[in-house]
């Protein structure tokens, strides 16, 4: 299955996960999803996606981000912009 970006986010919160339109995602989704973007190369994808994967729900803990939101923000971390 391919990463949604437009799918609301998961949050960790299993009331708001439930939610119609909310989509899992997988680390290979989010690898998937940055490098078919050009986001990063090769090389840094794959820690980004795995390091991503384990703290995805601190990205959205509102439960009010859609999956490419929750991306974003975490590529503009990783890359040191916030």
């Amino acid at each position: 299955m391919n990463l949604n970006p437009d799918a609301l986010a998961e949050s960790g919160d299993e009331e708001l996960d439930t939610r119609e339109g909310v989509q899992e995602v997988t680390e290979d989704m989010i690898l998937s999803y940055v490098l078919c973007g050009n986001e990063l190369p090769p090389e840094s994808a794959r820690p980004f996606a795995e390091w991503l994967e384990g703290v995805w729900f601190s990205f959205n803990e509102d439960g009010d981000k859609t999956n490419g939101q929750v991306i974003s923000g975490a590529l503009a971390h990783w890359r040191g912009y916030k």
